[in-house]
């Protein structure tokens, strides 16, 4: 989890660990909601904010790779 208070800016780019798959949810802390990302990432993924204060980014592991 990464908790951005007020420095929340449109977007932010997160390096996730090689053969491994994430849900990525954005959660608004001030008004209590949880947005999950569509799809499924890998890799360097960039993960796009609304640019409000106080926003955190949640990061699920749904799976190791298969092919990895």
């Amino acid at each position: 989890m990464v908790y951005l208070g007020l420095g929340c800016s449109t977007f932010r780019w997160i390096q996730l660990p090689q053969d491994s798959r994430w849900k990525v949810d954005v959660i608004d802390t001030w008004n209590m909601t949880v947005e999950t990302q569509p799809g499924v990432a890998e890799g360097r993924v960039r993960v796009n904010l609304p640019g409000r204060a106080y926003m955190a980014v949640r990061l699920r592991r749904v799976t190791a790779r298969a092919d990895g």
